[in-house]
Order: structure tokens, then sequence, then C-alpha cells
């Protein structure tokens, strides 16, 4: 907070809010960080001045190569969707949807899962969220839909949620393999959802090679929950496994 483009705008966001729930001020401060890659470069600035310890060789929370990231030209993520967003909640979600699939797409058949890794380790649950975070928010721009990191459902914050009006919201909950994959499908998401009267949830797992049967877990319980009649969250599967590249593939 030393800064002072970053500290005008997280001032500005707060404004007319007494005492600002540390949520609120968190929430304040990665808005005003990812709010162009100008400010980001400050707030990266500051964090290295201040945060000695942090390895920028293994960025495992990915903010150099997020910096990089939005240095570079994000059309590739900018992409226009055809899905008419006055039909509700449906079209919410579809457009979520097309947005974790480009995501996706740039994981597993592109580079960007090299994002990801930190040498042959995983980088942490964080890194996957900031990268996800650049790549949705481009993509939400282009098609005029409130993405909001973090938001707190009650209980705790949710990844993501994505929004058009106050009824139409979609939430999004990202996980790493080795986390609570069954726990965060099962009890949290739909914890949120209550919390939040939305309609549609999404589950995405980060598969780094570990996920063994956790998925097939979360699929009974999805696949119960549709015989019973009640909206199940949809589930998706990015597979973060290093690729060799094109050229070796050849050989």
């Amino acid at each position: 907070m030393l800064n002072d483009q970053i500290r005008a705008r997280v001032s500005q966001m707060l404004a007319g809010i007494a005492t600002p729930t540390v949520t609120e001020y968190k929430e304040a401060l990665r808005s005003a960080a990812l709010s162009s890659s100008d400010a980001f470069s400050h707030f990266l600035a500051s964090v290295m001045a201040n945060a000695k310890a942090y390895d920028a060789d293994e960025d495992i929370l990915g903010y150099f190569r997020l910096r990089q990231l939005m240095l570079q030209d994000k059309a590739r993520f900018e992409v226009k969707s055809n899905v008419d967003l006055t039909k509700g909640p449906e079209a919410i979600r579809e457009v979520v949807l097309e947005a974790i699939e480009m995501f996706k797409k740039h994981v597993e058949v592109g580079d960007l899962w090299k994002e990801l890794w930190s040498g042959d380790k995983p980088k942490l649950e964080r890194a996957s969220q900031i990268i996800f975070q650049l790549a949705a928010d481009a993509f939400c721009k282009a098609n005029n839909i409130d993405m909001s990191p973090e938001a707190n459902m009650g209980g705790g914050p949710v990844d993501f949620k994505f929004s058009s009006g106050y009824e139409a919201n979609v939430l999004v909950e990202l996980r790493r393999d080795i986390g609570k994959v069954k726990h965060g499908y099962e009890v949290q998401l739909e914890h949120y959802k209550k919390a939040n009267h939305s309609f549609f949830g999404i589950f995405v797992v980060i598969d780094y090679g570990k996920l063994g049967g956790k998925l097939e877990k979360i699929q009974k319980i999805r696949n119960e929950r549709i015989a019973s009649g009640q909206r199940a969250s949809d589930i998706i599967v990015i597979d973060a496994t290093p690729k060799e590249s094109a050229s070796k593939k050849l050989i």
C-alpha cells in the first residue's frame, strides 16, 4: 500500500464503506491490481520490494508469468459468443462453459499448461485461479458479463461468480486434483449456490496426474442428483499434465 497508484484505486473502490471487512479490502486490492497491465506492474514491484522470500524463478503463485501474459496480446481470449444473454441464467451458464472450454483448450492443446507448473512440480492452486481469471476476464469483457473473483457467498468465498443482472449468475469453483475434490463438489459448491440463490454451479478440476478415482466419485454424486430430479453442478476436468511439443511428436 506504499504504492500511490494502487492505494488511490483501492480507496476509490472502498469509498462509502465506513469499516471495510478483510474480504472487501482484499477484493478491492485485487481489482485494483488487475485493472490493467500497468497497475499490475506497480503491484508486482511493490510485492517484490516487501516480500524478499518470494522466488521469482519458481513463481509458485504465477505472478511474474501473469504479468507477461497481461503485457502480451490478449486477443486470443477475447472470443465473442453467439449465446443470447437475455434468456436468463441458462444463457449465462452456456457462456461460462464456453469460457472454461476456451481455457481448457489453451491448456490441453496449446502451451498454457506450462504456466501451471514450476519445474516438475505443480504450482499452488492460486496460480491456476489467477491464470484462469486472466483468460476468463478477457472473454467476459467481450461478452458483457461481470466476473467477481472470490465473491463471498457466506461461509467463505467461492472462486468465481459470473453474472448478468441480479438473478442470472453462475458460480465456478476450481480445485487441484490433490485437493478435497469430493467435499468441494458435494458440499462446498452446493453451500455457495444455496447462499447465493444460484441456479447453476460449475466445478473445475485441474488434473496434474493425481486425480485417480476422485473423478468417478463426484460423477456418481452428479448422476444420483440428476436421477432424483435435482439440478446438479457441471463437472469439467482440465488435463494439465505436461505435453510433448509438436516437433517431438513428429520424430
